[in-house]
C-alpha cells in the first residue's frame, strides 16, 4: 500500500477536476470524486449547469429532469463517445459514457393531464494506463529509485427510474438513480453502491397568466416564459475504499434555477433563451455557476458558461441534424394522424450533436462531443 497511497491521492486530485467541478473541496475528505463528472457536451458548454437540463443524458446528472424529457419521447440514446480528459496533464486519460432509455408502454392521460414512467440504464467510466508510480519510501534526489506505470479506471453503472406529470401550465419530474461504482488501481478493487435523488419543475408563466400570444395573434406567433427549479441529491451510499482505508462518498446537493423564453410562429421555433444559475453544496462548501443557451430555428444553439474561481469562460455549440433537414425541406412532416411509422420517424426523430470546450482545471482544457438520438 506504500506505492498506492500517494498515487490514490494524485488520481483523486486530477479526477476531481480541481475547483471547477467541486469547489475548492479538502483533498481526502471524501473518496470516489470521479462521481461528479459529467460527460454531457450540453452541460458543459454552459459551465456545468446540467441541473436544469431535459435531454437525452438527463438521467444520470438528474433522474427528476428524466421524468419531463420523456413526457414527449419514447426512446432516447446518448451514443457511446470518447473523450481525451485534461489533454495537457496526461496523455491517456479518457472519459467515456453511453445512456439508453424509454418510456414505459402505459401512459395515463385525465382531462389535460398527463402521466408517464421512464427507464434509463447509463453508465460512465474513466481511465488511464499512464499513472507513474514511484517507490516513496527512497530519499528525494535518489535516482535509484525504479519507475512503472500502472492502470487505473473508475466505473460507475446504473438503472434511473423516472415519473412524469404534464398539464398546460405545469410539469414535475421526480427520480431516483441507483447506481454501482468500482475504482481499480493496478490490482486493487474498491468497490459499492450508491443512489441520486431528483427533482425538476417547470411552470409556464405565460400559460399561468393565460397569455396566448402576446407579439401577433394574426401571424401565429406566439411566445412563453417557463420557470425551471431543479433539486439534486446525490451519491449517497456506504464508505468505500481500498482495504481498510474507507472514505466517504461526495455526497453533495444542488440547486437549480433557469428561465426558458421561447419564441415561436405556426408551431416551429424562432427563438430560444435559457439563462441558467446553480449552486452546489459539497463538503461544507457552495459552489456557484452560469450558464447561457440561446436557440436559432430550434436547429443551432449556442452556449456559454462561467464556474466560480474559474477565469475562463465555458463554450459550446448543438446542432439539430433532423430540424435542420426538415427547415431544408429535404424531409416535410406528415400531419396525417394514420401516418406509417416511417412517417413517424420523419416527423419525431431527432439527432442531435454537441460540442464543448470547457475550462475544467486552471492548466487544462477539455473538449467535449456527443451524439444524441431519440424518437
Amino acid at each position: 500500500m506504500k506505492y498506492l497511497k500517494p498515487v490514490f491521492i494524485c488520481l483523486i486530485l486530477l479526477s476531481a477536476s480541481g475547483q471547477s467541478l467541486f469547489g475548492q473541496s479538502k483533498v481526502g475528505t471524501a473518496g470516489m470524486r470521479f462521481l461528479n463528472i459529467y460527460n454531457s457536451a450540453r452541460a458543459n458548454g454552459m459551465g456545468g449547469c446540467w441541473a436544469n437540463i431535459t435531454d437525452e443524458q438527463s438521467a444520470m446528472m438528474n433522474p427528476g429532469a428524466a421524468g419531463i424529457f420523456y413526457l414527449n419521447k419514447q426512446i432516447a440514446v446518448s451514443l457511446p463517445n470518447s473523450i481525451k480528459f485534461y489533454p495537457d496533464i496526461i496523455d491517456d486519460f479518457r472519459l467515456k459514457s453511453f445512456l439508453a432509455g424509454l418510456r414505459v408502454p402505459a401512459e395515463i392521460h385525465c382531462s389535460n393531464n398527463k402521466f408517464i414512467g421512464a427507464l434509463t440504464y447509463f453508465q460512465q467510466t474513466l481511465n488511464t494506463s499512464v499513472i507513474l508510480r514511484t517507490d516513496y519510501g527512497y530519499p528525494i534526489g535518489d535516482t535509484s529509485q525504479e519507475f512503472s506505470y500502472f492502470r487505473a479506471s473508475d466505473v460507475v453503472r446504473g438503472i434511473t427510474a423516472s415519473i412524469g406529470f404534464g398539464s398546460r401550465c405545469f410539469k414535475l419530474g421526480i427520480g431516483i438513480s441507483g447506481k454501482y461504482v468500482k475504482e481499480k488501481l493496478d490490482m486493487e478493487i474498491a468497490d459499492g453502491h450508491a443512489y441520486d435523488l431528483g427533482l425538476l419543475a417547470e411552470i409556464s408563466l405565460s400559460q399561468l397568466a393565460a397569455r396566448e400570444s402576446s407579439v401577433n395573434d394574426a401571424a401565429k406567433i406566439q411566445d412563453d416564459l417557463t420557470f425551471s427549479f431543479a433539486f439534486v441529491h446525490a451519491n449517497e451510499g456506504q464508505d468505500m475504499g481500498f482495504g481498510s482505508e474507507k472514505n466517504p462518498l461526495p455526497t453533495s446537493t444542488t440547486l437549480g434555477f433557469s428561465l426558458i423564453y421561447s419564441l415561436a410562429r405556426h408551431q416551429h421555433q424562432l427563438l430560444s433563451l435559457r439563462p441558467a444559475f446553480q449552486m452546489r453544496h459539497l463538503e461544507s462548501l457552495w459552489t456557484r455557476r452560469l450558464g447561457l443557451e440561446t436557440g436559432l430555428s430550434g436547429v443551432i444553439f449556442l452556449r456559454a458558461g462561467k464556474i466560480e474561481d474559474i477565469d475562463d469562460l465555458s463554450w459550446g455549440f448543438g446542432l439539430s441534424i433532423m430540424e435542420a433537414l426538415r427547415r431544408l425541406n429535404i424531409l416535410h412532416r406528415n400531419p396525417n394522424p394514420d401516418s406509417s411509422f416511417l412517417n413517424d420517424i420523419k416527423n419525431e426523430l431527432d439527432i442531435s450533436f454537441d460540442f464543448a470546450r470547457s475550462d475544467d482545471y486552471k492548466s487544462s482544457n477539455t473538449n467535449y462531443w456527443q451524439i444524441n438520438l431519440s424518437f
